[in-house]
């Protein structure tokens, strides 16, 4: 994806955007991704490429601006169109955030507020409060834009696969009785 700036250049900390919904059906961020004013918030901050994956979802975004439009359903990995994007927005599942997160993409994560259980709300509120992400609802999404920085959040720490197993180690589940080396 060719990295451009406001004024056409080439380089520059914008360019690509992918905008991903999972496996669910979540028209309302599909349908604020179609909406000119998400587009244009886009185009203002210097994107010049969206590709959405849509999920379940019928609605399909057209170009509303001067953005390159791109929509799929579903493909075998999202991970090379993660790689490609400077700037991901996605529904708030866990995996889509932590995928995100571990590739050192800015991201901007959409809860979805129709929910009657709103743990996606929970858990897109506990990652803003850490730095990690921005946060917004379909409603909102074109104001946040607006309002990102091209700077990167917090960082995740690196992963620490002995402090998992630690945790692991303290669980007490009936018939597991836990042997890793070096681990009391």
């Amino acid at each position: 994806c060719e990295m451009t700036r406001r004024n056409g250049h080439p380089g520059g900390s914008a360019g690509c955007v992918f905008a991903t919904v999972g496996t669910t059906r979540f028209d309302e961020l599909v349908e604020a991704l179609d909406s000119k004013a998400v587009q244009e918030a886009l185009w203002a901050r210097g994107f010049r490429k969206l590709t959405v994956q849509r999920g379940k979802s019928e609605s399909e975004p057209a170009q509303r601006s001067g953005l390159d439009v791109e929509v799929y359903a579903f493909k075998p990995s999202l991970a090379p169109d993660m790689q490609q994007a400077t700037l991901v927005i996605s529904h708030a599942g866990a995996g889509c955030i932590m995928e995100s997160l571990r590739m050192g993409k800015r991201l901007i994560v959409v809860a979805n507020d129709s929910l009657m259980d709103n743990h996606q709300m929970q858990l897109a509120s506990a990652m803003r409060n850490a730095g990690y992400v921005a946060v917004a609802t379909p409603a909102t999404l074109a104001n946040v834009i607006a309002a990102c920085t091209d700077e990167l959040l917090t960082k995740l720490p690196p992963l620490d696969p002995k402090a998992m197993l630690i945790e692991m180690s303290s669980l007490q589940l009936p018939g597991i009785k836990w042997h890793i080396n070096g681990i009391k």
